[in-house]
């Protein structure tokens, strides 16, 4: 009984359709085609403040630029033409508000730039760093960002207290590559290209792990992707120092760069 229920009621339906079809004729006067769409947009907005202050919480100051060798925090720190790694004078206070996906803080150098001054025109692989005047010589320079200022009570490891400057070693697993024992990470610059004589790709890329400070994701305290977390609080701020290596500089020149944070999304 169920199967012949069902076959009644299909019939049915068949017949109704065909008479209706056969009420009235079809005759189109006008048609007007009106378009449906939907984008969706993403809202939100992204805000990055940023501080120049001085190393030396005693010298609050107001500094207009980064320098070397003349704080005395937490000790005499002079630096000569010949020296190796010196941290500089000046941190970065930054701090990120975002309600946009996939946001990022990179950090780099663009010393080959039509705007850049002085310019580098030299013959190196990676031409970031501080550009002597001239614009035939980089001095190679590294950043490092803490969810802490430092202080002279900041301990990092076995390290010691205060700040430090930065410790490079020889890398034990990527062959003719080099790394900084404390933490900091090698500045990029945007012309800087493959090193073929590493293993890894040292080409400069938008948005690339490497080069982003902070995003959704944390603070970057490692060269390795999964170095990365905290320090991602609303508005909350992170501290960036930085360093250079005087080993190739000479007396007298002076070098100098501008240093670029771009805060960006997708």
């Amino acid at each position: 009984m169920r199967k012949s229920l069902v076959l009644m009621g299909l019939v049915v339906g068949l017949m109704v359709a065909t008479v209706g079809l056969t009420l009235a004729d079809f005759s189109s006067i006008s048609t007007k085609p009106i378009t449906a769409a939907i984008e969706f947009i993403e809202t939100g907005s992204a805000t990055m403040s940023v501080e120049l202050q001085n190393v030396n919480p005693d010298d609050p100051g107001s500094p207009t630029e980064i320098t070397w060798g003349k704080t005395t925090y937490p000790s005499a720190h002079l630096v000569k033409a010949g020296d190796g790694w010196k941290y500089a004078d000046q941190l970065v206070v930054l701090a990120v508000t975002s309600t946009v996906s996939g946001w990022g803080v990179q950090i780099y150098t663009d010393n080959t730039s039509g705007t850049a001054s002085p310019k580098y025109v030299g013959s190196a692989l990676d031409p970031m760093g501080l550009v002597q005047g001239d614009g035939l010589l980089n001095l190679l320079m590294c950043w490092k960002i803490m969810d802490d200022k430092w202080t002279k009570d900041t301990t990092l490891g076995d390290l010691g207290p205060g700040p430090a400057d930065p410790i490079q070693k020889a890398d034990p697993e990527i062959e003719n590559s080099y790394y900084f024992y404390n933490n900091y990470l090698w500045f990029k610059d945007k012309a800087t290209v493959d090193n073929l004589a590493t293993s890894t790709d040292e080409t400069f890329l938008n948005g690339e792990d490497y080069i982003t400070v902070v995003n959704a994701l944390g603070i970057k305290y490692g060269a390795s992707p999964e170095e990365r977390g905290g320090g991602i609080g609303a508005g909350d701020p992170n501290y960036i120092y930085f360093g250079a290596d005087f080993r190739k500089a000479t007396t007298p020149n002076t070098y100098a760069t501008t240093l670029t944070l771009e805060l960006y999304a997708p």
